[in-house]
Parts: structure tokens; C-alpha cells; sequence
């Protein structure tokens, strides 16, 4: 996300840039964190749920948030909303307190408890109507949801009123930034794939693989060994990619451990 004196420079894309990468790194800062306590607590013994499931193909937001921080959800969900009567009676109380107390638990800050809040208004009205219609229409879902999503991504990250206000204003275009800018150009130029591959990688594009190789080898049209072989050949070809990046770029701690 584009910060300090740097916002008061970008122009119009290079906003939209910055907040497209940031959603992107958020979530495989995130996504990855709790990958490897899976894994790790798997190789003690530990069976530890899975905490993301593909949350950028959500077609709705009420769908995002069943596969984006799954065992936070499940916690306000089961021990906060249902206690207090779910869906039953109160409902729009019982949600503004969920989402309130989600946006605090990420911080005392004012910006997380109106993100919590501005989540909590869209999934009420998807509640009420909106649900009946990204059923129907999963692409307008999706459009929907992405689009909600990084303006949430905008609020969560931008700590002061300045800073959001002015972000917001450069995103829609009424800020007095030009629409593009030769450092923004140089900047997609230098990491267009980079962008292009994590952006396919929020995609099952994996898990549809792995079927794949599994339904070939259980019908007999593929050998145990090439599956096997293919595996390994992709996983030390991205664990190579990752290591030779992270040894040319300097050192960038979790996101997450701010909350």
C-alpha cells in the first residue's frame, strides 16, 4: 500500500495498484502464516483447521467471510452471534456487536472498528436482499464482493482520517493526481509477473491439479510415479523461486503481527 509522502504523489492507477497488491500480500502473509502452523503442528501430532479457503473467488461478502480467517469467524459466530439468538431475534444487534467487536480485536484503533462496521452494513443488506440476486449471478457476486473488499482493505490499512480521506480521493479520481505516471509504468513493468502469479495463485488452480492427478492415477491412466515425480518437480520450483526472491529483497516481517 502506498504510504506517507509517497500517497501525495501517486496518481489514479498507481492508487489502484497499491491496493490491489496490498490484498494480495495480506493474504499470503496471512494465508501462509497459518499454513505453516498447520503444517507444523500436523508434524507434532496437532490437527489444526484450515484458516483460508480461497477467500478471492467469494460471490459474496457473506461468502468471503466464511472462507477468510475461518477459526476467528467461527469463534464470534459461535460464541458471540449465536449465544445472543443468531439469526432468531435481534438479528441486526447481534451483527453490528460481532462486527464491532472483529474490527476492535484487531486493534484499538478508530479505522479497525470502521472497517468492522463498514463490513457489517454490507452484510446485513446482503441478508436482507442482495444474497437472492449473486445466487443467480455469480459474476456480478464476485464483481461486487472484490470491489467491497479492497475499499475494506483501504479502511484497515490507512490508521488516520487524513490518510484515508485522501486515499479515497485518488482512487475515484478527485484528487488533483494525474490518472497514471512514469514510476507506476515502471513499477507493473518490473513486477507484472510477479503480480500475475500470486493473483493465479489465489485461484484453486492447485487444489483443481491435485484432482486432477488423483483421479488419473485412481483411473489407471497415469503411474503413481509421475504424479509423484510432477509434485515435487512444481513444489521445488516454487520453493526455489520464493527462496532466490526472498534472498534478493531485504527483510519484511508478518503483517499480522501487529494484531
Amino acid at each position: 500500500m502506498i504510504e506517507g509522502e509517497n500517497l501525495y504523489k501517486t496518481s489514479v492507477i498507481g492508487a489502484w495498484v497499491g491496493i490491489f497488491s496490498y490484498a494480495l500480500q495480506i493474504y499470503y502473509d496471512f494465508s501462509a502464516y497459518s499454513d505453516m502452523a498447520v503444517g507444523l503442528g500436523s508434524m507434532l501430532g496437532f490437527d489444526y483447521p484450515e484458516n483460508f479457503d480461497y477467500p478471492y473467488i467469494s460471490s459474496s461478502v457473506t461468502e468471503f467471510w466464511r472462507r477468510w480467517h475461518i477459526t476467528l469467524g467461527s469463534f464470534f459466530r459461535d460464541y458471540v452471534y449465536i449465544s445472543l439468538g443468531g439469526n432468531r431475534k435481534h438479528q441486526f444487534f447481534n451483527l453490528f456487536l460481532v462486527w464491532f467487536l472483529t474490527g476492535l480485536w484487531h486493534g484499538a484503533s478508530w479505522n479497525f472498528v470502521l472497517w468492522g462496521l463498514y463490513f457489517f452494513v454490507f452484510l446485513y443488506i446482503e441478508k436482507k436482499f442482495l444474497l437472492k440476486v449473486f445466487k443467480r449471478v455469480r459474476i456480478l457476486g464476485w464483481i461486487f464482493t472484490s470491489f467491497v473488499v479492497l475499499m475494506g482493505w483501504v479502511i484497515f490499512y490507512n490508521t488516520d482520517n487524513a490518510s484515508l480521506t485522501y486515499m479515497f480521493k485518488v482512487l475515484f479520481g478527485f484528487s488533483d493526481r494525474p490518472v497514471n505516471d512514469l514510476f507506476v509504468n515502471l513499477t507493473i513493468n518490473e513486477y507484472f509477473y510477479l503480480l500475475l502469479a500470486a493473483s493465479v495463485g489465489c485461484m484453486p488452480l492447485a487444489t483443481y491439479v491435485k484432482r486432477r492427478l488423483n483421479n488419473l492415477y485412481n483411473s489407471g491412466r497415469i503411474k503413481m510415479e509421475l504424479a509423484f515425480i510432477t509434485t515435487c518437480v512444481f513444489v521445488l520450483l516454487v520453493l526455489f523461486t520464493s527462496s532466490a526472491m526472498l534472498v534478493a529483497n531485504s527483510y519484511n516481517p508478518f503483517l499480522y503481527f501487529r494484531f
